[in-house]
């Protein structure tokens, strides 16, 4: 029980270090990803849940509502094949596709298709779902 609450202590801390991170320029928005069930937002079948180590590597995502963009950095580790879906607030898919996210590399997803309203970027990474809501004015 201690092994696991320093470990929550520890990804909460990492959040908070993100969110101060990004908090630096209005336009922006940091995407706080958590995990989800896959067909809760995409409608697929979940899959078997994992450790929570994962947690401690996963992506940083960060919308710009200034040019409707999303920048996604892997600063751990490369993750070869993940699926990113972008589903509306009614749970139909925008726009998907898949990224090899390497260490270090920022990935950019251009949007300019999303109309006004709430989303959720939904990536599927070993086999797990993480989401995150974001807002487009």
């Amino acid at each position: 029980m201690k092994k696991f609450l320093s470990k929550a202590f520890l990804c909460f801390s990492l959040l908070l270090l993100n969110n101060v991170a990004y908090a630096q320029s209005d336009d922006s928005q940091n995407v706080v990803l958590e995990k989800v069930e896959g067909n809760k937002y995409i409608n697929k079948d979940a899959l078997p849940g994992r450790d929570l180590d994962i947690y401690y590597v996963l992506p940083t995502v960060l919308y710009n509502a200034t040019n409707n963009e999303m920048t996604i950095t892997s600063p751990y580790l490369t993750f070869e094949s993940v699926a990113y879906y972008i589903v509306d607030e009614l749970g139909f898919v925008q726009q998907q596709g898949e990224l090899t996210l390497r260490k270090d590399d920022e990935i950019e997803l251009f949007l300019p298709q999303l109309s006004v309203g709430s989303y959720k970027i939904v990536l599927e990474i070993s086999e797990e779902y993480f989401g995150g809501e974001f807002y487009v004015e």
